[in-house]
């Protein structure tokens, strides 16, 4: 996890994985198990064997349909077409 300065606040190891989408809650420690300040936090993906896409969540605000497409309106992470969604929980 970085922080909004890109600072790294937090490493962790998933260790190995099976193909496909898999779900992490960060607990909002940091790697000495302190907790971090509220605040806007990122985080990326590697792997030493495969390419890794990481994905978002976000709540639905409304849903569009202008020229035949289909829009999601994701509130604050902007507007996607369908094809975008990976998964509806």
């Amino acid at each position: 996890m970085q922080d909004a300065s890109g600072n790294t606040v937090k490493t962790v190891n998933l260790g190995s994985q099976t193909a496909g989408a898999h779900a992490y809650s960060w607990d909002g420690t940091d790697d000495a198990g302190t907790a971090v300040a509220e605040g806007s936090y990122s985080f990326t993906v590697s792997s030493s064997s495969t390419t890794a896409t990481a994905l978002k969540y976000a709540e639905v605000y409304g849903v569009s349909n202008s020229n035949g497409t289909t829009q999601l309106n994701l509130g604050l992470s902007g507007n996607v077409t369908l094809d975008k969604i990976k998964q509806i929980i």
